[in-house]
């Protein structure tokens, strides 16, 4: 019995989750970020509505990004929830400290308390072992809110580089859509992790990719 009521209490939180989102989604604003994993340079944009492909592709390439055709054939990944784990080529996702999993939805959600301070970390680990060996574009998409007045951030870092990228993260709930400059590298593989700092209230995890050159929503960008 003590089992059903905390099953019972589980599914009551995660349906209170969901409807919470759906509401929020409701007067959602949308943000583009545009950055460097090398350098830790990030170009933050907010919109009144979804990052169109071709904005995209300017507000990169204004950044440095340089945008070449999508090779077919080449390396190509994307790690959600549902999919955590892609075999060829070899990547895989890792949440730690997420509060609820929700895979037939896609999505991973933090709910983080006023007083974190860091401990324990919440965010996740992805590993690709058969990189881009051309400069690639890692895209990070989420939605997310600080808590009132207050200013969070998501921390991404490629432990190649060891440089970290900061994202604002505002008090409105909006769509974020972050996309990072990866500098050729080579033979090795590349392993990135994203951090939730303090001050984030809730953050709601969609996917990661990363391709060399970029295709975006079926259109490509071209050189």
């Amino acid at each position: 019995m003590a089992g059903a009521t905390a099953d019972g209490g589980a599914r009551a939180r995660i349906e209170g989750t969901r409807r919470r989102l759906h509401q929020l989604a409701e007067r959602q604003r949308w943000v583009h970020h545009v950055g460097d994993i090398a350098s830790g340079e990030v170009v933050t944009t907010e919109l009144d509505r979804p990052v169109t492909p071709l904005l995209r592709a300017r507000r990169l390439e204004r950044a440095g990004v340089r945008l070449t055709p999508h090779r077919p054939g080449g390396p190509s990944f994307r790690l959600t929830s549902r999919r955590p784990y892609q075999a060829s080529p070899e990547a895989y996702l890792v949440a730690f400290n997420a509060s609820i999993f929700l895979p037939f939805d896609d999505t991973i959600i933090w709910e983080v308390p006023a007083d974190h301070d860091f401990s324990p970390l919440l965010g996740l680990d992805a590993h690709f072992t058969d990189s881009p060996s051309d400069p690639a574009v890692l895209t990070v998409t989420l939605a997310a809110k600080a808590w009132p007045g207050r200013t969070g951030f998501v921390e991404l870092v490629a432990y190649r580089d060891a440089v970290t990228v900061r994202v604002p993260i505002g008090a409105q709930y909006a769509a974020h859509t972050i996309d990072l400059a990866v500098p050729p590298p080579g033979p090795r593989s590349l392993e990135t992790a994203m951090t939730i700092s303090p001050g984030v209230e809730l953050l709601r995890f969609s996917a990661l990719s990363l391709r060399a050159g970029i295709v975006l929503d079926g259109v490509l960008a071209e050189p």
